[in-house]
């Protein structure tokens, strides 16, 4: 059985900043969680969007396969890096774990590739500009 993962975050339709980061496996229904149910921390930004018709716009950005569940894993050492990077940012997420004490065996595995796609990321800021 293949196991698909992926951290992604929420956009702000107006500003174009992320406001959320998260993870997940299936990401429609993450994005329905989101907009019909929302976390305490994103609740008021939700509801403003939806009071102006908006939603927010949700990116992948990192996703994982795996043939084993255990390794999602890997999906959430690399949720932690991101929402590091983004912390200072004005992201809703409540706690911000430190990821070094969190899943050190798996961090330095995605370290590399996740510090990969966060600089593609910020070139693709610079780009659209």
């Amino acid at each position: 059985m293949n196991y698909n993962f992926h951290v992604y975050c929420l956009v702000c339709p107006i500003d174009k900043n992320i406001k959320y980061i998260g993870m997940t496996q299936n990401i429609k229904h993450r994005l329905d969680c989101h907009f019909y149910s929302p976390l305490k921390c994103t609740k008021k930004w939700i509801l403003n969007l939806k009071e102006k018709g908006l939603k927010p716009i949700l990116k992948i950005l990192q996703s994982f396969e795996s043939n084993c569940y255990l390794d999602r894993n890997f999906a959430l050492a690399s949720e932690f890096i991101w929402i590091n990077e983004f912390k200072n940012n004005g992201i809703f997420n409540v706690s911000v774990p430190k990821i070094e004490n969190i899943y050190p065996t798996f961090l330095k595995k995605v370290e590399i590739e996740t510090n990969d796609k966060i600089n593609a990321y910020y070139e693709s800021l610079k780009l659209a500009k």
